[in-house]
């Protein structure tokens, strides 16, 4: 089986709508994550040798906003 069927059969899986990334929710795919994030691996669905990452923010609390949008123009500059 290829690596690309492997990650396509993964049942929690969210597409990046017109990309080819994809990141994945599964249990072993959690990197880490704290009260507000959780930082998970991703997939280039194009070239799966690229090593990738995604931190997923919950937005629930309007408050943090200024908080996330600093943290990302942080993360913008790695």
């Amino acid at each position: 089986m290829s690596p690309k069927l492997n990650i396509m059969n993964k049942i929690k899986v969210k597409s990046l709508q017109g990309s080819p990334y994809v990141i994945s929710e599964e249990p072993e795919d959690r990197i880490g994550g704290g009260a507000y994030a959780k930082v998970v691996k991703a997939y280039n669905t194009e070239d799966l040798k690229q090593k990738l990452v995604a931190k997923i923010i919950s937005c629930k609390d309007v408050e943090r906003a200024a908080t996330i949008k600093a943290e990302v123009e942080e993360l913008k500059s790695v």
